[in-house]
């Protein structure tokens, strides 16, 4: 008689067959032992979970907008914020999918659709983050015990550390080619390096003029944490309220009401200005090294990056941006070749001093008319810095000798 061994989830094997075998509830109420002609447990539970599938879901089979509804509520429960994004990855992914119900979507059609988008010219990014919210669809589904199973889902090779960011010049021609309502919106962007949702979200009443603060409450940023930054002492960034408080009044008096708003558009909360933004950048040139017009999140880069060059240190920086780590903040301080130059010629300015003097340094004159093989590549010689420099008399360095 053949003896079996213990179960384990479901599964089991027999003592003379190399597969595993499959225990469970059929459509019909039945119990089966099956075999699932696959020799590793991984695989035999993907063919037990298929069964399963195709028995939980004969009568509660959710539709794609069932799983869309679930997962707006899963959003709404754990306060994230960004179905915005989830929608234009929904525009996507209904046409794939929209008419199939949970239990149809399998690892064959998501790799199609992964593949099709990415002909298509979507960004592997883009793709990914697709595949994401679908992905995340279906473990609501899961653990709303609709669907007993996720399908295997492809991954996608992503490296999408942009370098590119607005350089002074580029930043000049926006703030001419950007209408009025954008200038100084863009230019706090500039200055400050917040992100585009979190300025949008700033009202006047976040602003004290009298310490000279613009602030960020909790739960309007992406860590949920408040964040401050200073303006009394930067009279750039002061301007740049200062302007924005001016053109508040008239839209003001136009309108005929307050305008709680920091950055608005004739009283109404900034939202969509990409078409705006795109011209602007095609007529001043702002074009990133993918032929593209740059991004307004390049705007961050570019306070990471000036933040940098000012010799502000990463901690502060951290906190005047709103990075939470040091690896994130490195990614955003982009080093361009401009500012490798200046650092060389900082170090050349260093070096100033001590050139003349180790410009005539040469062999010893008891080394001259020496057999080569007696002579020494290097040589300690006593050094006296003639040029001001801070060594003393007796500093002695190792000259390589020509």
């Amino acid at each position: 008689m053949t003896r079996k061994r213990k179960k384990r989830g479901g599964l089991y094997r027999q003592r003379d067959s190399p597969y595993w075998y499959a225990d469970y509830i059929d459509a019909d109420g039945l119990r089966k032992r099956r075999s699932t002609g696959k020799t590793t447990k991984k695989e035999a539970e993907r063919v037990r979970a298929k069964w399963l599938n195709e028995r939980s879901q004969v009568d509660n089979d959710p539709s794609f907008t069932e799983l869309v509804s679930d997962l707006k509520a899963d959003y709404e429960a754990n306060a994230h914020k960004s179905w915005y994004r989830v929608r234009q990855a929904l525009t996507h992914l209904e046409p794939a999918f929209g008419n199939k119900t949970a239990s149809r979507i399998s690892a064959r059609s998501i790799a199609a659709y992964r593949n099709a988008r990415s002909d298509a010219g979507a960004r592997p990014a883009t793709v990914r983050y697709e595949l994401a919210v679908l992905q995340r669809m279906l473990s609501v589904a899961r653990d709303n015990d609709k669907l007993a199973a996720i399908p295997k889902f492809p991954s996608v090779r992503v490296n999408n550390a942009r370098e590119e960011y607005i350089t002074e010049a580029e930043f000049a021609g926006l703030l001419v080619e950007l209408p009025e309502h954008l200038r100084s919106y863009i230019a706090f962007r500039y200055h400050s390096g917040w992100r585009g949702s979190e300025t949008a979200n700033i009202t006047w009443d976040d602003v004290d003029w009298e310490n000279g603060l613009v602030w960020l409450r909790r739960g309007t940023t992406k860590n949920d944490e408040p964040r401050a930054f200073p303006f009394a002492n930067f009279p750039a960034l002061r301007s740049v309220l200062e302007q924005q408080r001016k053109y508040t009044d008239n839209c003001e008096r136009r309108v005929g009401g307050d305008i709680p708003w920091l950055f608005h558009r004739n009283g109404n909360k900034l939202k969509h200005y990409r078409r705006s933004w795109i011209q602007a950048c095609k007529r001043v040139g702002a074009i990133g090294k993918d032929g593209q017009p740059k991004v307004p999140h390049d705007l961050r880069r570019s306070a990471a990056r000036r933040m940098e060059q000012a010799g502000i240190p990463r901690s502060i920086s951290r906190r005047l941006i709103g990075h939470k780590t040091e690896s994130v903040f490195q990614r955003y301080a982009v080093v361009a070749s401009d500012d490798l130059r200046q650092g060389t010629e900082k170090l050349a300015a260093l070096d100033a001093p001590i050139r003349h003097t180790i410009g005539i340094v040469g062999r010893s004159e008891h080394q001259e008319g020496a057999p080569a093989e007696t002579r020494t590549p290097w040589e300690v010689r006593t050094y006296e810095d003639s040029g001001g420099g801070s060594r003393t008399p007796d500093t002695r360095i190792m000259i390589p000798l020509l």
